[in-house]
This record gives C-alpha cells, structure tokens and sequence, in this order.
C-alpha cells in the first residue's frame, strides 16, 4: 500500500512540475511592424514570427542554436470578397507564420527575404528583405 501512494506521489508531482516549467514559458508575436526592430526574450520563451505574404521565406538560423518549425501557411483564396489584389491565384495573398524556440542566450538576427511583392512584380530594396535583431536573455 505504502508503494502505491509513493507511485503515485511520485507521478503528480512530476506531472504538476512539468506543468509548471511549461506553464511559465510565454509566445513572443512578432510581424512586419516589427521589421528592423530589436526584441527581448527569455531563454524559454518562445517566438512566433507572421509576414503577410506566402512569398516571404526564412533564411535558415543554425539549428544548433535555433528551432524553427514548418511554416504554417495561410492562403487567401480569390472570391467576390477578397481584396483586388489578391482576385488572382498565385498573387500572394496570405500569410506565413514560424516558431522559433532559441537553445541559448545570446544576439541572434533574424532575416526573412521575398523576391516576389505580387503577381509578376518584383520585391527590391526594403520591400523585399525582413530582419529582426532577437537578444536572448536568461
């Protein structure tokens, strides 16, 4: 019987100390207003990066040091109540979000580029380059 109780014991206190490490880690959003901005963010945070558009790509952060997930993609599809703009398919129109999770404290840059603003319009100068200066704290 006295197994059993420190079995369990020993379950829900490991469970509710998970809960708590996980608990306290924050999602940091950051998106196109942020655009040559520098943030701060604690180790466990973690950082969730929007550009709308489908054509903004993510320049690859060395994965020892940073965690970057699959982009999840949403697309606007054309119909009567989409903007002009985005009345075409292949125009863009959307948006890309990544989650970052940083493995160390430090200064990292965080660079996105884009050669496409548009169907058959090309992204030059600021319009088609990202970044976001990220210092890492403990």
């Amino acid at each position: 019987m006295k197994r059993n109780f420190l079995n369990l014991f020993i379950l829900v206190f490991s469970f509710s100390m998970l809960s708590m490490s996980s608990a306290s880690a924050k999602v940091v959003m950051s998106d196109e207003k942020k655009n040559n901005a520098t943030i701060e963010i604690k180790l466990k945070d973690h950082l969730s990066l929007t550009l709308n558009s489908t054509y903004w790509e993510l320049n690859p952060a060395p994965a020892s040091k940073v965690k970057v997930s699959s982009p999840v993609i949403k697309v606007i599809l054309p119909n009567q109540t989409t903007r002009p703009e985005c009345q075409h398919m292949g125009s863009g129109c959307g948006s890309k979000t990544w989650d970052l999770t940083f493995r160390s404290a430090g200064n990292y840059s965080v660079i996105a580029t884009r050669n496409s603003c548009g169907e058959a319009m090309s992204c030059t100068g600021a319009n088609g380059i990202y970044k976001l200066k990220v210092k890492v704290i403990r």
